[in-house]
Parts: structure tokens; sequence; C-alpha cells
């Protein structure tokens, strides 16, 4: 009896041995899109080209062009596993996140689009501290899709390394692959509520606008700004080709206080000089910038004669976003616009 007791123990025991380990805690299942996502990275990390760079994850889109939140999910984790890829030891590379990319997108009106623009890639480089940029599509196959990556250079807008993966579409990503998105996930803004009736004074705002839309390559174009409170206004333009040049101040308006309520123009008629716009063809941004204290963005120098106006290079452009988490809210004001360069 004892003898048989002890066999049905040991039979139970192997048993539980054998099941056991199939219902087992700790054993997480695995996510084919976060594997795919952390061999996407792993890969990237590799290339010798990325070493003491810093990267980006641009946006991800549905081979239509649009974003999905099935993108949004795709681009989220490809950006975790790079973070993660960046604080292993000797990585070599650190990660610059989305949400400042998008930040610095809307504030100077840049977006990718559905294409991979090379000159918009590259203004978005001058503006951000990514040296590279990681794009991405989706496309839909039935019971799986595709997602591509790319690694693009900012400074020169080629690109560097692609790969794509395959993944397996469950009912919870085959809901995402259809859900729209709120709003564009980088190239606008969220709708603005509506304006109340305020009885604090008026905060500080900028104005900037040209005459024209578009202006053909050699044409003379003149810039307006104007401010509700007095400040001190800063001219920054991005022109087609790349450069970054301020506008104003200049050697011939050395001094841009600026008076509320006050138009100024730049040149003025009669300044005894004339602005002429620049190519390639392209969107050319021109960015204001107003505050109630003196920033200076660029040496202020202009006793020499044969420099009329400053170009700011990469690490003086991002000072600009330094600067302006240091002025205390209200008394910082900015607007952008963009004017198409024709040949």
């Amino acid at each position: 009896m004892t003898h048989r007791l002890m066999c049905l123990v040991a039979l139970c025991l192997t048993f539980v041995a054998v099941i056991v380990p199939a219902f087992a805690p700790g054993q997480p299942k695995t996510d084919p899109a976060e594997e795919a996502a952390a061999q996407a990275a792993a890969n990237i990390g590799r290339l010798p080209e990325i070493k003491g760079k810093k990267i980006g994850v641009d946006e991800f889109r549905m081979a239509d062009g649009k974003p999905t939140q099935a993108t949004v999910y795709v681009a989220e984790l490809v950006e975790l596993a790079l973070t993660r890829q960046s604080r292993a030891p000797h990585s070599g590379f650190d990660v610059v996140t989305r949400s400042y990319l998008c930040q610095v997108m809307r504030e100077n009106k840049l977006r990718t689009n559905d294409q991979v623009d090379p000159e918009a890639v590259k203004k978005l480089g001058m503006l951000s501290d990514a040296d590279f940029l990681v794009p991405g599509r989706i496309t839909a196959f039935g019971s799986r899709i595709r997602v591509s990556v790319q690694l693009i250079e900012t400074e020169t807008g080629k690109q560097k390394w692609a790969d794509a993966f395959s993944l397996p579409v469950d009912e919870g990503l085959k809901r995402l692959v259809t859900a729209a998105v709120a709003s564009d996930t980088c190239g606008a803004e969220s709708p603005a509520p509506p304006s109340r009736p305020s009885t604090e004074p008026s905060r500080l705002q900028v104005k900037v606008w040209t005459s024209k839309k578009a202006y053909r390559i050699g044409e003379p174009i003149q810039v307006g700004v104007r401010v509700t409170r007095d400040a001190y206004v800063t001219l920054v333009d991005l022109g087609t080709s790349g450069q970054v040049t301020v506008l104003y101040p200049n050697r011939f308006y050395q001094n841009n206080f600026v008076r509320a309520g006050v138009d100024v123009l730049i040149p003025a008629t009669d300044a005894g000089f004339v602005l002429a716009v620049q190519g390639p063809k392209g969107f050319e941004q021109i960015r204001a910038i107003a505050t109630e204290e003196p920033v200076s963005f660029a040496p202020s120098d202009f006793s020499n004669p044969n420099v009329a106006f400053r170009s700011l290079d990469r690490n003086q452009t991002r000072n600009i976003s330094v600067e302006k988490n240091r002025v205390p809210p209200g008394k910082w004001a900015e607007d952008v616009i963009a004017i198409e360069i024709q040949p």
C-alpha cells in the first residue's frame, strides 16, 4: 500500500512538473512588434555612422500618407527601443525625443509630409538636436503589415540605412491600423479652445508678414513686423538653402527695440539697401521673436562694413530654444510665416 502510494505521489509530481511551466508566472508573452522594434534599434546601434550622434524618430505613416494610431504606436515602440539601446554600455549615441522634434516642427511650420523631403529634413536637423531621423511607413497586407524603417542624415538629407519587417495583425493591431488620430502627429497644433474675455493686461504678441506669398529668385522682399507691447524683436530667416540668417537687427538697424503698435518694415523704403530673395526654389520660413527684455542670439558687432547680416550656425540656432526656456512666460512671443521661392 505504501509502495503504491509512493508511486502515485511520484506520478502526480511528474504530472505537475510537466504542466506547471506552461502556466507558470514570470513568463510574459512576447509582442512581435516590440521584438521587431528592438531588432531595428539594435541594427541601427551597430552602424559606425551614428557614434557620437543624436537620433530622433520622425513620423511613421500608412502607405496612403496618413497617420493612424498604428503609426503612432509603432513609432513609439521604435523610439523606446532606441532609447534602451542608447543606454547600453558603449552605445555611443543619444536619442532626441519625438515630443521635442514635434515642438520644433510646429514652431517653424516644418513637416516631412507623407514623403521624406530632403530639404525639410535638413531644416529640421538645423533647428533641432537630431543628426539623424528615423521615419517609417506601414503597409497593410490582409493578415499582416509591413513596416519599413529608414535612417536619414539631416545634414545631407541622404538615406544611410533602411530595413523592413513584417508583423501579424491581431484584433488589437487591426483596430489601430484603421483608427484615425485626433490631429496630424507633428505638423499641426491641436484646435485652440474658444477665446474668452479677459480682464488681464494684453500679453505680448508679435505679427510678421510680407506683401506676397510667393517670390521669384532675385526679387526684392520687404518684411513687416508689429508687436502689441514694447519689445525687442529678432527676425530669423531659414532659407531654402538651409542657411539661417538674422535679418533684424542688422548693420543698418542695430537697435531692435520696437514700440507697441508701430509697423516696422525691413528694409524701410529709405533704408539704402534691398533684400533680394535667394534660391534654390522651395519654401522659406521667416520667424519673428519678440521679448520684453533684450536677448542676443548671435554676435551683434557690426564694426566690419562688409558684414551686414549675421548667419547662425547649428549650435546658435538651437540656442533660440534654450533662451526661450529661460524667459518668463508671457515675456516671449513668436510668429512664423512661410513664403514660396519660385525660379
